[in-house]
């Protein structure tokens, strides 16, 4: 344990040139480091304990601490820290000539299916809970639906990590990836309609006699202006506001090109 503590020290020792006093940060741990916590932490409190015990020796003293105990003992320092305001700390690189820059472009395709992804859990949600709120009496409905509301939740919680929507994993877990968030869109596509069904039902005085009823949800607390699109067998002649019937929306009919047509076959 002797040769361990003589490298730790050493280690420490260099770390401490970069700092203004002698308090010293170590990092415990890494990617995959604690499989076998137990043995990794009575390791390390050995290392400390003997280190600790030639005090005299090696001039230092080691201690367990959350990062909030460590600082709140450099506050205590008193210490003047210099503000950069004329630089920044990225790119960030490990060597000469590696920059961690990639991961803001690669694998587009999926960092749009996390983007979407989002817009779909957050509608769902917004609809789960509010048609919930106003059907108490359907316990059962939203009891045997909430199971595919964690589908979505669960192929989106592992999108932001930091080896997922960077696209730095290997080509075989991206795949998962985009596998979890797929059966999250397909869950969150049969959830939706079905979920609007029950916060709002259309007015049969106000439902046109013939025609296509379209949903149209806004799941954000605020107004927004957007556009809308989608695709119908049916000719559209006008749209109006089920709300505002003598009130006339803006459209556009677009044919679909024959190429699609062919494609969809």
């Amino acid at each position: 344990i002797k040769q361990l503590a003589d490298n730790f020290v050493k280690m420490v020792r260099t770390k401490s040139t970069y700092y203004r006093h002698n308090k010293v940060l170590i990092p415990f741990g890494d990617d995959f480091s604690h499989y076998e916590a137990f043995n990794s932490f009575l390791n390390m409190d050995r290392l400390i304990d003997y280190v600790n015990a030639n005090a005299q020796t090696y001039n230092i003293s080691v201690k367990y601490s959350f990062l909030s105990e460590y600082f709140a003992a450099i506050q205590q320092l008193n210490i003047n820290w210099d503000v950069y305001t004329d630089r920044d700390f990225f790119p960030y690189n490990d060597n000469r000539m590696s920059f961690w820059t990639g991961y803001y472009t690669s694998r587009p395709a999926y960092k749009s299916a996390v983007r979407r992804a989002d817009s779909l859990l957050q509608t769902t949600e917004t609809l789960f809970s509010t048609a919930k709120a106003l059907n108490p009496s359907k316990a059962s409905l939203f009891k045997d639906t909430y199971p595919r509301l964690e589908i979505i939740r669960d192929g989106l919680t592992l999108a932001p990590h930091h080896d997922a929507i960077t696209g730095t994993e290997k080509d075989l877990v991206s795949e998962d990836y985009f596998a979890r968030l797929h059966n999250g869109s397909v869950a969150s596509d049969y959830l939706n309609p079905l979920l609007f069904e029950q916060y709002f039902s259309p007015s049969p005085a106000t439902t046109p006699v013939s025609g296509i009823v379209l949903g149209v949800w806004n799941p954000l607390g605020w107004e927004r202006s957007e556009f809308c699109e989608f695709v119908t067998n049916v000719l559209v002649t006008s749209v109006v506001n089920n709300f505002k019937p003598d009130v006339k929306l803006p459209m556009d009919v677009l044919p679909v090109p024959s190429w699609s047509l062919d494609y969809s076959k």
